[in-house]
Parts: C-alpha cells; structure tokens; sequence
C-alpha cells in the first residue's frame, strides 16, 4: 500500500510538472530544476501502538525539485524528500518520504546573491520498526524553509538551505543543492 501511494504521488508530481508549462506561459529563464543533498535531524517523539517512540538521529537526507518563478521575488515549487532512515535509542527505524508543494518568496541581493524562505505543504509516507513495534503511516502536512542562493549565469546555480518537514515525526534538513535555469 505504502509503495502504491509513492508511486501515485510521484505520478502526480511528474504530471504537474510537465503540464506546468501548458498552465502558465512563462518567458525564458523562469523555470529551474535542481537536486540537493544534505542531512536530516529529529529530536522528536512518535506514537506507535499506544507507546511514545523517542527518536534523535541524523541520516543523509537528498531531494528533487523544480519550479516556476513568476517575478524575481515570488516562485512555485514542487518537490520529493528522502529524509533517510533515523533510529530512536529502542532500536526504531522511522523512514520519512514525500512530495512538497511551496510557495517561495525571494530577495536578490548583490553580486548574483539572493535568499529566499518557502512555506507549503508536505505530502507525506513514514515506516517505523524495530524493537517489536511496526508503523506505516501517510499524511500532508506543512513544511517551510529559508536559505542562500548564488546564481553563476541564467542557467546554473546552488542554493544552501534549512527546512522543517511537519509529520508524525518533526524534521529538519539541512542540504546543499545545484539549479539549473531554462
């Protein structure tokens, strides 16, 4: 079932993204697409059968993600985490994936700098084992972020960023990504 629902987000998500350029038209150079990798942190409790399930852990954490700039400070992004596998001190493995959807606000600064923050949805699927306990879950929930981009040229930059995924299990990550501008 678990397996189902990821497909059919990412179905979803692919679909949106390739009819996105039938939706809006938009002059050259507004829609990028990038990849990022970094590390996810929970210092968090979860509920599974009836039993709180503290979890402080860090994974490496990588996402995909592409989007529309409407003007230089307001964007439309879509996207897919894999916040990795974090354990709690009982032996837990709680895994954490799923399709995002912001709003993404932006300030240009000098020398080709910007930073920007994005506020959304996260759209959600978690397993928790181990210990004699056992959990899949899904949801959507919101999830927000800030951070830093450089931009070499109209078609290639990176972006160092923060972002907080709300779920059953409350998530940060950390990540540095590349962009690509077409």
């Amino acid at each position: 079932m678990k397996m189902r629902n990821s497909i059919t987000k990412a179905l979803v998500l692919g679909i949106g993204l390739a009819a996105a350029p039938v939706a809006f038209s938009a002059p050259a150079g507004a829609w990028y697409a990038g990849a990022g990798v970094g590390q996810s942190n929970a210092n968090d409790s979860v509920t599974i059968r009836n039993q709180s399930v503290k979890v402080d852990d860090t994974d490496t954490a990588w996402k995909l993600f592409g989007g529309y700039r409407f003007n230089p400070n307001l964007g439309l992004e879509l996207g897919w985490v894999d916040l990795g596998k974090l354990e709690s001190k009982g032996a837990v493995d709680y895994e954490l994936t799923g399709a995002t959807l912001n709003a993404v606000g932006t300030i240009p600064l000098a020398n080709n700098f910007d930073v920007f923050a994005k506020i959304g949805g996260f759209f959600w699927d978690s397993d928790a084992s181990g210990g004699g306990l056992s959990k899949s879950d899904s949801g959507s929930d919101a999830t927000g972020g800030v951070g830093v981009g450089y931009h070499f040229n109209d078609q290639f930059g990176v972006r160092v960023e923060w972002e907080r995924f709300d779920a059953d299990l409350e998530t940060d990550m950390y990540s540095a990504s590349v962009t690509l501008g077409f």
